[in-house]
């Protein structure tokens, strides 16, 4: 539930606190819709387009088995992520934040642990290349 669609009531109660950023909230805990409902129908498309960047990564495409490897993931991960029609939560929550101030989601993550993530994906393409399984540049 958004403070938009709490009772008038509620809100101007005097359990309500008004907050630093100048949002009226009740003191319990309250539930929120980060993504609003929509009217049209939900024709629940692929929400990640990654099945399309391999297709194009290289002449061919590559190989779901070669993006995973890569990518650190099991196939049947990657897979999940590929056929997924709705955002994990966690990443709503992030996307949300980045958005609300208005910073690109990245620079929410510690520039450590993107390099560190960075350096396993390059070591994992070095190795794949070594074996013959990845020859792109």
């Amino acid at each position: 539930m958004s403070v938009g669609s709490l009772p008038r009531k509620e809100v101007n109660s005097p359990e309500a606190e008004v907050y630093p950023c100048g949002f009226l909230v009740p003191l319990r805990i309250m539930t929120t819709t980060i993504i609003p409902d929509c009217d049209e129908p939900d024709l629940s498309p692929l929400v990640f387009h990654i099945r399309a960047q391999r297709q194009w990564h290289c002449h061919g495409g590559l190989p779901q088995a070669t993006l995973a490897e890569l990518a650190g993931l099991s196939r049947h991960q990657l897979h999940r992520l590929e056929q997924s029609r709705e955002l994990p939560a966690a990443l709503v929550q992030i996307l949300a934040v980045a958005y609300a101030l208005g910073v690109e989601p990245e620079s929410l993550i510690d520039p450590r642990v993107r390099e560190r993530i960075r350096e396993a994906v390059t070591k994992r393409r070095e190795d794949c290349r070594a074996a013959g399984r990845y020859a792109v540049d």
